[in-house]
């Protein structure tokens, strides 16, 4: 979750995907930055690595938000959340590795703005969800300058 909370706002990925084509809404999902682990990475370098390629962001600091199983009943895959402090006055923008095929659009948007997203289904993917209403509850501490 790339957050800057001097300004109060989120950075968002607009990415296509295939497994909501042919769904009610767009195949274009509001994400957050997100990547598998490469041989000998750890997480924390995962997030460093994809917020770079993935929306030109470097993490001053990373929080782990949680870890969960996203569907225990018929698969062993883990995702693991991290809060990014980052700066937003230049984001955004148009991002993703061409060898990968990506095509990545950052959006900047208020925290107030990301939480209506997830009230009207703009946002409707677990992680985002899960760290924006994490965003929620930790907001004040983080704002006032807190780890």
């Amino acid at each position: 979750l790339p957050y800057d909370p001097e300004r109060d706002e989120i950075v968002l990925l607009e990415q296509f995907r295939l497994g909501a084509l042919g769904r009610v809404q767009s195949p274009w999902l509001l994400e957050l930055v997100a990547g598998m682990n490469e041989v000998g990475e750890t997480n924390e370098d995962v997030a460093q690595r994809e917020g770079q390629e993935e929306a030109g962001l470097t993490f001053s600091t990373l929080e782990k938000i949680c870890g969960y199983l996203v569907s225990p009943g018929g698969t062993t895959e883990m995702i693991h959340l991290y809060y990014g402090r980052v700066s937003t006055e230049f984001a955004g923008g148009l991002y993703g590795l061409e060898h990968e095929h990506e095509d990545i659009r950052a959006h900047v948007v208020s925290a107030d703005e990301a939480i209506d997203m997830i009230s009207d289904g703009r946002i409707n993917n677990a992680a985002a969800i899960i760290a924006i209403q994490w965003l929620q509850l930790n907001r004040p501490r983080l704002r006032a300058g807190g780890q």
